[in-house]
């Protein structure tokens, strides 16, 4: 499945706090039948914080497209995925990123031009995207898709392979 977003597993890390996102934009550049966001997290994040997967439109000000449910950060941080199903998004560029509730976490991140947004809001992220502040870290965030309206089409095919359908 294609991927678009910062897969990398980077060697810069940014501090977590109570309801801060952390933000790199990105171009997708299919219609984008989404099935997973991903976060990495790094090894020195203690336990205790809980993290929710966003996208928001790719401009200043730009509308919130999707939020996942929240996750617990497991101590040694790592890769925390959400699944995702009813969510298409048209080719453009979109802001991929997490808030989380507290402090003891630690994003894993590439050197580069991130975004943090203060006060987004963990309990009830905002329907738009707050103030961009530059960054010299970019987070490790991704989208996993099926191309253009395509995953139920592919995952009956896939059933059909097996036996199943």
């Amino acid at each position: 499945m294609p991927t678009f977003g910062n897969t990398a597993v980077g060697g810069d890390t940014f501090p977590t706090t109570n309801d801060r996102g952390l933000f790199g934009l990105f171009n997708l550049p299919d219609t984008a039948d989404v099935t997973e966001i991903a976060v990495r997290f790094d090894a020195t994040s203690s336990a205790g914080d809980n993290a929710k997967g966003l996208i928001y439109e790719g401009v200043a000000g730009g509308a919130l497209q999707y939020a996942t449910a929240g996750q617990a950060v497991p101590g040694g941080g790592g890769l925390l995925t959400w699944v995702v199903s009813g969510l298409t998004l048209p080719p453009g560029d979109y802001y991929l990123g997490s808030v989380v509730d507290a402090f003891n976490s630690v994003w894993q991140c590439d050197p580069a031009t991130g975004q943090r947004v203060e006060a987004v809001t963990y309990a009830s992220p905002a329907a738009t995207l707050g103030t961009l502040n530059a960054t010299g870290a970019i987070p490790d965030v991704y989208v996993t898709y099926d191309i253009g309206g395509n995953s139920v089409t592919v995952k009956v095919h896939q059933l059909r392979q097996q036996g199943i359908a």
